[in-house]
């Protein structure tokens, strides 16, 4: 129990140096980091120019003037939903998930 105990608190000390990196370089803005790092992947993926973290109806703007709205979801062998919500704001061209 005391070895899986300290590989815990190395994982997490890991992973917080880790977040803190990534806040560092803008590919996370805040807290919810699969959100983020969705934003992050598709932004790069469809040449998005990410909006303002306030920003209600969508997340990002291609060069083209669409706007998209991206959607992660972190799915394991225990969660197979696939369910998406909060898409009640729907002034976006495009939905990425």
């Amino acid at each position: 129990m005391e070895k899986q105990t300290a590989v815990r608190e190395t994982l997490l000390k890991e992973f917080a140096n880790c977040s803190d990196k990534l806040f560092t370089l803008g590919i996370i803005r805040t807290d919810s980091f699969t959100g983020e790092i969705g934003e992050f992947i598709a932004s790069k993926y469809f040449k998005l120019s990410l909006a303002g973290k306030s920003t209600k109806a969508y997340d990002g703007v291609c060069p083209k003037g669409y706007k998209y709205q991206i959607k992660s979801k972190v799915i394991s062998n225990n969660n197979l939903t696939h369910h998406i919500s909060n898409l009640k704001y729907q002034d976006f061209d495009y939905l990425v998930v």
